[in-house]
């Protein structure tokens, strides 16, 4: 790797595919060591996939879910990393945390930062009717997800898309990006530019009428609202639409526009 030293160390922080094929690239890519993982170990075959191979290849695993616990902090500092990697990762890094390797704390985002800053990001998308998207790797400050922009990639959006193909593509973009973000990183010669234009910020309660269908809506807007909180195969992280039924209400997973 171009202008990273073999003795150059990262420590990742994350769990799930992404975690694992960064984890994977950043082992197999040479000039770079992982002496620790942060993660949190489920029953599921990604946890024992992610465990399996750090296991034969001398990676530390750190299993909480919290990475500003003690134990994690511990670990870490032990490691001494040139740089920290926060890929897939869902909780606020404390100053603690940032501080401690002396290249900074690089975060994977699935938004165009400054614009949607936040979580569940590939809801609000959906939701705003975006025809594209994208996806940013930035450094971690004391802000969240206010951090220098270290590189980034747009792509278009299908017309039938849901949040969980819509975080599939963020994520096989930001894996397709690690490579060179790393080398930028540990190179200590990358770009990072300050996030200058209008922010916008999303969360949890934000999402309109309370997740409930008001069936004067046009069916355009029905269907975004229902394709917005779509995560199957996987659980709605946000819960699903739900269309009231006199004193009662059923939730919806799927909806269909027919002309």
């Amino acid at each position: 790797m171009v202008g990273v030293s073999s003795a150059s160390r990262i420590a990742i922080i994350g769990e799930g595919k992404m975690a694992y094929d960064c984890l994977r690239r950043a082992v197999k890519l040479g000039g770079v060591a992982v002496p620790v993982l942060v993660t949190r170990i489920a029953d599921d075959p990604a946890s024992r996939r992610l465990a399996a191979f750090c296991g034969t290849h001398s990676v530390e695993v750190v299993d909480t879910h919290d990475p500003n616990s003690t134990h994690a902090l511990h670990s870490i500092q032990m490691a001494d990393p040139h740089a920290i990697f926060n890929i897939n990762g869902f909780s606020i890094l404390k100053d603690e945390l940032i501080s401690l390797p002396r290249l900074g704390v690089v975060n994977f985002h699935n938004g165009p930062l400054p614009r949607y800053a936040g979580l569940n990001i590939p809801t609000w998308v959906i939701w705003n009717g975006e025809s594209r998207h994208g996806v940013t790797w930035h450094f971690v400050d004391q802000g969240i997800d206010t951090g220098d922009v270290i590189a980034q990639a747009m792509f278009d959006i299908d017309e039938r898309e849901t949040a969980a193909t819509l975080t599939m593509k963020c994520i096989v973009h930001g894996i397709d990006m690690f490579d060179d973000v790393l080398n930028s990183v540990l190179s200590g010669q990358g770009p990072r530019r300050k996030q200058m234009a209008e922010r916008t910020y999303y969360r949890g309660k934000d999402i309109p009428n309370d997740r409930f269908i008001d069936l004067a809506w046009p069916a355009w807007r029905i269907d975004r609202l229902v394709r917005s909180l779509n995560f199957h195969p996987f659980p709605s992280l946000l819960g699903y639409p739900r269309l009231r039924l006199d004193d009662s209400f059923i939730n919806l997973r799927v909806a269909e526009v027919r002309e």
